[in-house]
C-alpha cells in the first residue's frame, strides 16, 4: 500500500526473505571487445615462399616454437657461394700463418747451423793464430781459417737481424690474420643464421592470432605474418 492505493498481489509470486547486510552487486549488459594486453607481431626476417605450416591461427604457442617455414632458392645459392668464398679465404690466411711458422722455423735452423760451424771455424781460427807463431801451419791456411772465421760472424749478424725482422713482421701479421679469421669465422654465422630465418618462430609465449600465411604464398623480407 502506498499512501491510499492499494496494490493486491497474488501470494504465490511473493517470495519473502530475511534482510540481511552484504555486497549490493549490480550487473549491466554492456557490447565490447576483449583486447590483449601485450601484442607482439612477427615479420618475415627473409623473404621466401611459404613451405610448411607448423601451427594454426588461434593456437597457444610458446616461445621460440616454429610456426611456419619459408623456402628460399636464391638465398640457399647465395649463402652456399658466400660460404665458399668465405672458407677460401679462411684457408688462405691459415696457409700464410703455415709460411710464416715454417720461415721462422727455417731461420731458427739455419742460425742452429751457423753457430755450430762458427764454434768449429773459431776453434780451427785460434789453433792457427798459434802455430802461425811456431811456423807450424802455412800463412795460406792461416788465412783461410781467419777468412772463414770472420766470414761466419759477418754471416751471423745478418742472419740474426733477418730472424728480428721476421718476428716483427710476424707479430703484425698474426694480428691481422687472427682479425681477419674471427670476422670470417662471424661471417659465417652470420649466413648459416640467415637460413635459419627462414624457419619463422614465436617471439614470446601467447596466442597466435591474424596469421597470415598459406602454404604456396609468396612473403617478402620484412613483410608481417601475424601477431603474437
Amino acid at each position: 500500500m502506498v499512501g491510499n492505493n492499494r496494490i493486491n498481489v497474488d501470494a504465490n509470486k511473493v517470495t519473502i526473505e530475511e534482510v540481511v547486510s552484504g555486497q549490493f552487486q549490480e550487473f549491466i549488459p554492456v557490447d565490447g571487445r576483449v583486447q590483449p594486453i601485450k601484442t607482439v607481431y612477427i615479420d618475415a626476417i627473409e623473404g621466401g615462399t611459404v613451405d610448411k605450416l607448423f601451427t594454426e591461427d588461434g593456437k597457444m604457442v610458446t616461445a621460440g616454437e616454429p610456426i611456419l617455414k619459408l623456402t628460399n632458392q636464391q638465398l640457399h645459392m647465395e649463402t652456399i657461394r658466400n660460404e665458399a668464398q668465405l672458407l677460401d679465404q679462411q684457408n688462405n690466411l691459415r696457409s700464410s700463418r703455415l709460411t710464416m711458422d715454417q720461415q721462422t722455423n727455417r731461420l731458427r735452423d739455419e742460425l742452429l747451423k751457423l753457430d755450430f760451424d762458427l764454434k768449429q771455424t773459431e776453434r780451427t781460427y785460434k789453433a792457427n793464430q798459434t802455430l802461425i807463431k811456431s811456423k807450424n801451419v802455412s800463412q795460406n791456411e792461416f788465412n783461410k781459417s781467419e777468412e772463414d772465421y770472420y766470414y761466419l760472424l759477418g754471416k751471423r749478424k745478418l742472419l740474426v737481424q733477418n730472424i728480428k725482422a721476421d718476428s716483427t713482421f710476424r707479430k703484425s701479421q698474426e694480428g691481422q690474420i687472427d682479425f681477419s679469421l674471427n670476422l670470417i669465422s662471424r661471417n659465417l654465422n652470420y649466413l648459416s643464421g640467415s637460413l635459419e630465418n627462414l624457419v619463422v618462430k614465436a617471439p614470446i609465449t601467447g596466442q597466435l592470432s591474424s596469421l597470415k600465411a598459406e602454404l604456396g604464398e609468396t612473403k617478402t623480407k620484412g613483410e608481417n605474418l601475424s601477431a603474437d
